[in-house]
């Protein structure tokens, strides 16, 4: 079986691009062939303008050669276990940061009780990323009072989703004459990328819940784009901050530098390791991490102890006990 191969975006922190050690990397697998895949390169060609934290990083897994037709979510699920047995033989797998992303359409399911248990399945270990019924209703969702003016008024047509001619669904369709492309053969991206924050803020108005998808219309595809952002709610919750302080120029440069630390940080751990061979050099940059982290969380939030010291206190009483 071919290897699912990984699409990078010149991922930078600055116009010097300087390469920093990522917060979390995202694997992406799609159900589609192009719609999807698009659209989430277009997210990451575009991470600057679109406030992408700058700490993340997408990887895009592309499907070629033998594997190329698959496509239904069981066989996505299989694809990204054989991904991870792949990364962890070659030492390229990272628990704390690494996380699986599987985004497909609930009407890949021919009924509710198949669709229930592939999510009750394949949730352990990864993110799933649903549209109900298809992807192209988180497509509509970018242009005003979509879910008023065309969602609710088709809310029957919508949920059952059938084809209503050669290349068209009834989502596609509708989403095809509003945008006046087709999501599947061209390049949609541009258009709908100044109305993302607009469709993010009208799918909570929508169900967001994969499991009630089952028998609802919904979409989790903007919750998901908001774990990215900088000034997303979920960021703001981290931080503990504001998105409108999150968004200040000076903000976002504190959090740039951050990054840097975290990847000088990398460098000299791997130097003590590597090239020093110095335990208590590691042992020092550790203790120093786990302070900083303490620090953290007495000012800012208690969890930070464990999220950024967390490992730094694990690597320490390897240190000491090992």
């Amino acid at each position: 079986m071919s290897p699912l191969r990984e699409f990078r975006s010149l991922t930078t922190r600055f116009e010097e691009d300087i390469k920093i050690e990522p917060l979390r990397r995202y694997y992406l697998i799609f159900e589609g062939a192009n719609t999807e895949r698009k659209y989430f390169q277009g997210i990451d060609n575009n991470r600057k303008e679109l406030g992408i934290n700058s700490q993340i990083e997408l990887v895009i897994l592309h499907k070629e050669g033998d594997i190329s037709s698959f496509s239904h979510p069981i066989k996505l699920l299989e694809l990204i276990e054989e991904k991870k047995k792949s990364l962890k033989r070659d030492g390229r797998f990272d628990k704390a940061i690494d996380r699986f992303v599987i985004v497909f359409d609930r009407d890949s399911y021919e009924n509710s009780e198949d669709y229930i248990e592939f999510i009750e399945k394949a949730s352990t270990d990864n993110i799933l990323t649903v549209a109900s019924p298809c992807f192209e209703l988180w497509l509509i969702l970018h242009y005003e009072v979509a879910v008023e003016k065309h969602i609710v008024p088709n809310t029957e047509s919508l949920f059952e989703n059938k084809k209503v001619s050669n290349s068209h669904t009834f989502a596609s369709r509708l989403f095809s004459e509003m945008s006046g492309t087709n999501p599947k053969s061209g390049s949609f991206f541009n258009k709908l990328k100044g109305g993302i924050d607009l469709a993010i803020e009208q799918e909570k108005s929508l169900e967001q819940d994969i499991l009630r998808m089952a028998t609802e219309i919904g979409s989790n595809v903007g919750a998901l784009i908001e774990t990215f952002a900088t000034t997303s709610d979920k960021t703001s919750k981290v931080f503990g901050m504001e998105k409108e302080e999150l968004a200040r120029k000076s903000v976002n440069t504190l959090l740039k530098n951050q990054g840097i630390y975290n990847g000088l940080l990398s460098v000299l751990i791997l130097l003590a390791t590597f090239v020093l061979v110095s335990k208590t050099a590691i042992m020092i940059l550790m203790g120093y991490i786990i302070l900083v982290a303490l620090y953290g969380s007495i000012t800012s939030n208690p969890k930070i102890i464990l999220m950024q010291g967390g490992i730094a206190i694990a690597a320490l009483l390897s240190c000491f006990f090992g």
